[in-house]
């Protein structure tokens, strides 16, 4: 846990100096906050993240990754 804090601490710094004004930020990361004071990490993403972009995630073995990756190059 308290290494996802410091890598979000990261990512949060990075965002504030790329995109100021991203909407919805400051709530997002008020929220994330208390969920690491709570002991909690584990979050999905936004339904407008869901609407905009559909994410599809798919489990593999490393061997099928590797294949896939080598088919890639």
């Amino acid at each position: 846990m308290e290494s996802w804090k410091c890598e979000w601490h990261n990512i949060e710094r990075a965002v504030r100096e790329l995109y100021p004004n991203l909407e919805g930020f400051k709530q997002d990361s008020v929220a994330i906050e208390q969920m690491f004071a709570q002991g909690r990490y584990v979050v999905h993403h936004s339904r407008i993240y869901n609407q905009m972009y559909e994410p599809h995630y798919r489990i593999v073995s490393k061997e099928e990754y590797n294949k896939l990756k080598d088919k890639l190059k």
